[in-house]
């Protein structure tokens, strides 16, 4: 999963990977007494997403998609 910086806290980050972990477990199903998949988290810094030939911030990608900044 890649996010923007400052995209996720703790609290999104952690329901985040918990309902990756759900869909996996529907997907392939649970395995008991073992992991059956990993997510890998994976910030890019500030100023380094680009799209259509256009830098975006946070902010910009925040504003594209209609989400308040916390």
């Amino acid at each position: 999963m890649t996010t923007p910086q400052g995209a996720l806290n703790e609290s999104t980050r952690l329901s985040l990977v918990a309902e990756i972990g759900k869909i996996f477990d529907e997907f392939i199903g649970p395995f008991e007494g073992r992991l059956n998949h990993w997510v890998m988290l994976y910030e890019v810094s500030e100023g380094s997403w680009a799209g259509a030939g256009k830098v975006f911030l946070l902010a910009d990608i925040q504003a594209v998609i209609n989400i308040k900044a916390a």
